[in-house]
């Protein structure tokens, strides 16, 4: 972390990162459509001594990364949506769609240590349209899902003065 409060990146080693996805797309009923998807993601630093955390008040066990899940991955992503579409006279067509989305808890530092939790998030919309026009009426985040997105950890000074000082 500089004077001026920024962040400090370097490359990671090696890291490791391998899972599966699995998507569906049905159509059972005209103007019915089903979609959702799963993925599994098991990402983590395979090589990587992160010595600069030494700095911040880290011991070097804790600057040894190897293990460690990647930052901004979750293990678990899933999806789902039903959408409906109809006509209803005169060209114009009805349509109503619900999605929903689930994300695992995420690490947000190179230790592991700090995370944003799952968050589960539902959007309903429907409306009208014909030829180019539509009219669109929406709710997003319908259960009011107030899960954090992402996050940035920096040091607190007077530890990092502490482990400077030898205090």
């Amino acid at each position: 972390v500089g004077g001026s409060g920024a962040l400090l990146n370097v490359n990671a080693g090696r890291t490791t990162s391998q899972g599966f996805e699995l998507e569906l797309l049905a159509r059972p009923l005209e103007g019915l459509e089903i979609s959702g998807g799963f993925a599994y993601t098991d990402s983590k630093y395979k090589d990587y001594f992160f010595a600069s955390l030494i700095g911040l008040g880290f011991t070097a066990e804790e600057a040894q990364l190897a293990g460690t899940p990647l930052q901004f991955v979750s293990k678990h992503t899933a999806n789902g949506a039903l959408q409906y579409r109809r006509p209803i006279g005169g060209g114009m067509e009805w349509f109503g769609r619900a999605d929903a989305s689930y994300q695992s808890r995420q690490s947000i530092v190179q230790p592991g240590g700090a995370y944003v939790g799952s968050r589960t998030i539902v959007n309903l919309r429907t409306g009208f349209e014909k030829d180019r026009y539509s009219v669109t009426f929406w709710v997003h985040n319908l259960c009011d899902e107030d899960a954090t997105v992402t996050g940035a950890f920096t040091a607190n000074p007077v530890s990092r003065y502490d482990t400077v000082a030898g205090l």
